[in-house]
């Protein structure tokens, strides 16, 4: 490291003495120029110290985003690694009977992910995200694969991804577990969303103002499946997003990752986004019901003004089902609005209402919550989270009874309730690191 700086002073000072002679001809730098070769020294050097240099001119370092480097010379074999933590303390105010109080800490995340790109002309880009499973009853806490692909270019703006992803269906669920504005995900992200499969991924965008992607896939919520024992014959899922406003202020990549842009408070745009999917079922199915096929459709709008931050989605789906009725019609919507009171404090709202007539006779069950909390940014890395949930409305939703391979599981998967019932109360504390 001595080396290269010594290298690099040498240089510039090397280059620049000239101009810094005490003549007056007019090639001779004024004060300002002075100063700007200067804090470009600084630049350069300070860059030279986040960095080592490696075998075969290969370098390693921490990227802005505090995500450790690797690189090689030329650039055809590159790393980032980065991960998240996150730390909840729960409290429960439960209702119905055996109602009572529990609480506890949860280590509720664990992530390493690692990204990076292989190949020159052709590269590839790669994915894998590990993370910590929560334990079952009587089971130990254990590290899985969230997410592992391979992607490719093919032309400009045509992507292929290969590999267990995310399907492309609910914008939240795209949105990643360190970017959720409550401390997770919604009851209802949860109850319709198609999570992560195993499949093949088609993505088209115009750089700027549209992004089109279509999957075939194992079926929502499969994570993990043999090829030949998955719960559905065929299943697709495609999403649109098109940014409808912001100008020369935001940009598709402000909203990969983001639902409030807190990057640019000014920052203003609306991104509309539609989805559906397609299930064609197996004819033998683990639960007491047989799913013969399902499809829904999905609608979300972001809109960013000023500090104010807001989203709101509406799901719905249709459910062939042997023994239950011969079409169930789930639907559901999410509203979630986030207000930057300050720089690094923001305070936000969410209300969930999910309707399910999967039970023969006994008309639809709807569950119906409010959420409210606040952020607190200790830094771009730290941040503090806490909520507050009530079940406003509430019965045990039956979604869980035509799964596997479609939407429809546990409101308590992600949200943390007991049983989503009707007077039920959860505090929700959280710390959160991310790199």
């Amino acid at each position: 490291m001595q080396v290269i700086k010594t290298v690099l002073v040498g240089s510039f000072v090397a280059a620049a003495s000239p101009l810094f002679a005490a003549d007056a001809t007019p090639s001779a730098l004024t004060a300002e120029q002075q100063a700007e070769v200067r804090a470009l020294v600084k630049e350069v050097l300070a860059d030279a110290d986040s960095r080592s240099s490696l075998a075969n001119g290969a370098t390693a370092g921490i990227d802005n985003d505090g995500k450790v480097f690797l690189r090689s010379e030329d650039d055809k074999f590159g790393m980032n690694i980065g991960g998240l933590v996150q730390l909840r303390y729960d409290y429960h105010n439960e209702s119905g009977a055996g109602a009572g109080n529990r609480e506890g800490f949860d280590l509720r995340r664990v992530n390493l992910d690692i990204k990076g790109h292989l190949g020159g002309d052709q590269r590839v880009d790669y994915r894998l995200l590990l993370g910590t499973q929560l334990p079952g009853a009587g089971s130990s806490q254990e590290v899985g694969v969230e997410e592992a692909y391979l992607q490719h270019e093919v032309v400009d703006g045509l992507t292929v991804r290969a590999g267990k992803f995310v399907l492309p269906y609910s914008r939240e669920q795209l949105i990643g577990h360190g970017s959720q504005v409550a401390v997770d995900r919604s009851a209802v992200n949860s109850y319709f969303g198609l999570a992560r499969a195993e499949g093949v991924q088609v993505q088209w965008t115009d750089g700027q103002n549209v992004v089109l992607r279509g999957a075939v896939s194992d079926g929502g919520n499969s994570e993990s499946t043999s090829g030949l024992t998955d719960a559905v014959n065929f299943a697709a899922s495609g999403r649109a997003d098109f940014l409808l406003a912001g100008g020369d202020q935001v940009s598709m990549s402000d909203f990969n990752d983001s639902f409030a842009l807190r990057d640019g408070s000014g920052k203003q745009g609306v991104l509309l986004g539609f989805a559906g999917y397609y299930e064609d079922a197996k004819a033998v199915l683990v639960g007491p019901n047989a799913l013969e096929s399902s499809y829904g459709a999905t609608v979300d709008a972001t809109v960013k003004i000023g500090n104010l931050a807001f989203y709101g989605a509406g799901f719905i789906t249709r459910r062939n089902v042997d023994n239950v009725q011969d079409v169930v019609t789930p639907w559901g919507a999410l509203g979630q609005v986030d207000v930057a009171v300050a720089n690094n404090l923001d305070v936000f709202g969410q209300y969930q209402l999910i309707t399910d007539d999967s039970t023969t006779g006994s008309g639809a069950e709807v569950f119906q919550a409010f959420t409210v909390g606040a952020n607190y940014h200790l830094n771009s890395h730290v941040r503090l989270t806490g909520d507050v949930t009530y079940v406003y409305q509430g019965q045990p939703l039956a979604g869980t009874s035509v799964t596997p391979g479609n939407p429809g599981i546990n409101t308590t998967s992600n949200t943390g309730l007991i049983g989503g019932t009707e007077g039920e109360t959860l505090v929700r504390l959280q710390v959160q690191v991310k790199f």
